[in-house]
């Protein structure tokens, strides 16, 4: 779950990938309390750029 990832991420330091999660989270339920079929591009997008948050804290490290 991105909650738990949000939560973790913050506690050691990672709030940009905390920040990134928690969008990803409420995307995800936006999405899901959506139309019928579902539009999961903006889902797509926040995903991508929560990995590349994440890889970027882990090079700076």
């Amino acid at each position: 779950h991105a909650h738990k990832l949000h939560g973790q991420a913050g506690t050691f330091g990672f709030d940009d990938v905390g920040m990134k999660a928690a969008q990803l989270e409420q995307e995800i339920l936006t999405t899901q309390e959506g139309a019928r079929p579902l539009n999961t591009e903006i889902v797509e997008v926040r995903l991508v750029a929560l990995l590349d948050q994440i890889e970027a804290s882990l090079a700076a490290v």
